[in-house]
């Protein structure tokens, strides 16, 4: 299951039931792989586009980027 599937995790969630030497039936329990979901999350992002945002604006000068700081510090 693993090589056909390499995105998801599973496990037995009941036991094989043999109803013949032709016929089993296999419950399982299948999950996503982390790396399944952060996949699935980053496609959704790039179909979305990127987020409307604004750009910050540039601080002028030494003391402008000193102040921002400290500003930022104070509220965090």
């Amino acid at each position: 299951m693993t090589r056909l599937f390499p995105w998801a995790t599973y496990s037995y969630a009941e036991p094989i039931k043999e109803y013949s030497e032709d016929v089993a039936v296999h419950v399982l329990k299948v999950e996503l792989r982390p790396e399944a979901e952060a996949y699935l999350e980053a496609e959704d992002f790039l179909v979305a586009g990127y987020p409307d945002e604004e750009e910050p604006c540039a601080l002028e000068g030494r003391r402008g980027v000193l102040a921002e700081l400290r500003a930022f510090s104070r509220a965090s």
